[in-house]
């Protein structure tokens, strides 16, 4: 059997954050596990702007944050199993992995579970219809999407106005997809408002809202959908050949649940200290509950680092104080400046000011987004001899009437490796004065 005094189970944005707290904390023998062939888990397919703000100072993809997690933890030197899963970690925290290799047990002095949250999918609304081809989850859509660069349809509908939907709204249509409507059953949209103004106001398309899908119609492929009314019941027909589901996150607690862990309601049972039922083992990230933020995920894997670093020196937990991002500043009127962590909330009054900034970057921030009508683009573009695809964006945003035609020169790029996080890809698109340049190395 294998020993290890520290076993990360997940390099999402929690794990990677995780480990890389108690290695500075001077834990040197630590071990992540993770099931993907990459560290950074969900990170790695989400290409949209909006990440790290807060924690790195640094607005960037998802692409860029996984990035730079993974490269210092590589700096590091901390050992990583990659394609591996954890099937269950015993009483006296054993922890059971399986991979092409067999099946591996490593016994830890203490283990972070930071295995993240599934999406929920449409099987849990109970909505009558077939099981026809062409219904995906916003993170599946996304995974084909960007990662493999596939067409999922032609006409979409979207459940949902939480950010994956309003974010996919965006990404379906600059592939050539029409999305016809999206369906919320709340009385206002889910999502934050820069994400509803970008994603969905650009592009015209109609939000039905206090409404939900009540049919799906379709044999081999989805055909239509039945949209109801929740208020006074009435209903009409969409006809679509794709539908995104966007529903909700939901704790992954199949490690949990195979380990006997006490579990709460769908929750896993946690003292203060992120601490579950078994002594020793503690969880951070979204399996402890859903972050709007990716930043508070990756500050609470810092605070869990350091809490199991303590255990294993001393066997005692301590007191620590928790960073969260301060959600004070958010926007609820206006729009979040994402320039510098301040991320003050921008407002322009009735004479034209712009308010709320505490610098002079929030004026130009403002302009760019809602007077100029300004847009980062996100994309991806083929990599020779590979399956994968390379995430990209613009190096400033880029003039709104210039969107489709730069998607398209996008579109027929072909890369060949290496290339570096920030190589520029094309030079100076439709001499607008902006590069396309590289989000991650290749």
């Amino acid at each position: 059997m294998e020993y290890r005094d520290l076993v990360v189970i997940g390099a999402g944005a929690s794990g990677l954050s995780a480990a890389l707290s108690a290695k500075n904390e001077g834990i040197d023998d630590i071990l992540i596990v993770e099931k993907d062939d990459m560290l950074g888990g969900i990170l790695n397919q989400c290409i949209h702007q909006g990440f790290g703000v807060h924690y790195l100072g640094e607005n960037l993809t998802g692409s860029e944050y996984s990035q730079v997690l993974s490269q210092k933890v590589y700096q590091n030197n901390i050992d990583v199993m990659l394609n591996t899963f954890c099937t269950a970690i015993s009483q006296d925290k054993v922890v059971t992995l399986t991979n092409e290799d067999g099946i591996h047990n490593i016994k830890a002095k203490s283990i972070i579970l930071s295995v993240g949250a599934r999406e929920r999918h449409i099987k849990e609304l109970k909505i009558p219809g077939s099981r026809p081809s062409g219904v995906y989850t916003g993170g599946l859509a996304q995974q084909i999407l960007n990662k493999r660069g596939y067409k999922i349809g032609k006409e979409a509908v979207i459940l949902g106005s939480g950010d994956i939907g309003l974010i996919m709204c965006r990404r379906l249509i600059l592939n050539g997809i029409k999305v016809k409507a999206i369906i919320e059953i709340n009385d206002k949209i889910g999502g934050n408002k820069r994400n509803f103004k970008e994603c969905v106001e650009d592009f015209d398309v109609p939000v039905i809202k206090n409404s939900t899908i009540s049919e799906i119609k379709g044999t081999e492929r989805i055909e239509a959908v039945v949209v109801k009314n929740i208020k006074n019941d009435e209903k009409q027909t969409i006809k679509c050949d794709t539908l995104i589901t966007s529903i909700g996150l939901t704790p992954n607690l199949t490690v949990p649940i195979n380990s006997n862990m006490k579990i709460d309601s769908k929750k896993i049972n946690m003292d203060k200290y992120n601490q579950c039922s078994i002594e020793g083992v503690f969880c951070c990230g979204n399996i402890c509950k859903i972050y709007s933020l990716v930043d508070d995920v990756s500050y609470d894997g810092e605070y869990v680092g350091k809490i199991a670093s303590e255990y294993i020196k001393s066997k005692n937990l301590v007191d620590i104080d928790k960073v969260e991002v301060d959600k004070s500043s958010v926007a609820t009127d206006g729009i979040t400046c994402l320039i510098c962590p301040n991320g003050c909330n921008l407002t322009q009054s009735a004479t034209g000011d712009i308010e709320g900034n505490l610098c002079e970057k929030g004026i130009e921030f403002f302009k760019d987004e809602i007077i100029n009508k300004k847009r980062s683009i996100t994309s991806t573009v083929k990599i020779k001899n590979s399956k994968d695809r390379l995430p990209i964006k613009t190096s400033k945003p880029l003039d709104f009437k210039y969107i489709y035609e730069a998607i398209n020169i996008i579109d027929d790029i072909e890369v060949s490796s290496p290339i570096k996080m920030g190589d520029i890809i094309i030079e100076n698109i439709l001499n607008t004065g902006v590069n396309i340049v590289s989000c991650r190395d290749i």
